[in-house]
């Protein structure tokens, strides 16, 4: 009955089956919030080669991040574990962004509860994600909470793998906001990287995924983690 009332407040009725949603649609396989603001950048200057450790540069000693190696990860871990990733996610991508709308909050409190092995309607979470998916609402954050529901309707390791990447495109666009620039340059870039927010977001996801690898009983301290973090 708890997602029944939260259906209603977002304006919407209980569906009959698990509906499967593909992502929002945007050029590329990118996610869609990061499409219009990254779209002329070239890639190699925040990209790694797939032969450096995952997330770490062997020169720089800098964290990188890269979704091949993100989705390898993902791989390893336990649908909650999964979920927990994406939440803890989308709530450091929150933290500087404008308060998300009903339907955005209505999808993390699923998937918390969905993180901490809680029941719940996936009927109800279906819908919402179909809601949310056709409102298109191109904001990092927005994104954000849309892949950590999709991680729980779908159990895949896409959704979690995209919901990392609007969490680092939302610090790349704090470090931008910060830096005086009219082209992107690889130096430009590397400053990018190098912002203490960038590194920061990137650590936090490097360290959530090796948390996580001890399973479910590390879901309450990633998510505590992730809300100190966005406080």
């Amino acid at each position: 009955m708890q997602y029944l009332f939260i259906l209603a407040e977002c304006g919407l009725t209980p569906r009959s089956t698990l509906t499967r949603y593909g992502r929002p649609p945007c050029p590329r396989g990118a996610p869609v919030s990061s499409c219009a603001a990254r779209a002329s950048r070239p890639a190699s200057a925040v990209r790694v080669n797939s032969n450096v450790r995952p997330h770490i540069s062997n020169t720089l000693a800098l964290h990188r991040f890269e979704l091949a190696s993100v989705r390898a990860r993902l791989e390893h871990l336990p649908p909650r574990c999964r979920v927990a990733f994406a939440l803890a996610c989308a709530i450091r991508t929150a933290r500087s962004a404008a308060p998300l709308d009903m339907q955005a909050k209505a999808a993390l409190r699923l998937a918390e509860d969905f993180a901490h092995g809680r029941e719940i309607d996936l009927d109800a979470a279906a819908q919402l994600l179909a809601a949310l998916e056709a409102a298109a609402v191109d904001v990092d954050a927005q994104s954000s909470a849309i892949y950590a529901l999709s991680s729980l309707c779908k159990l895949d390791v896409d959704s979690p793998a995209w919901a990392a990447e609007c969490a680092y495109n939302a610090s790349d666009a704090e470090a931008q906001a910060g830096l005086s620039f009219s082209t992107y340059t690889s130096e430009v870039e590397a400053q990018l990287l190098a912002d203490p927010r960038v590194q920061q977001e990137l650590h936090l996801q490097a360290l959530d995924l090796e948390h996580l690898r001890q399973g479910v009983t590390a879901v309450p301290a990633v998510l505590s983690r992730a809300q100190l973090g966005a406080a």
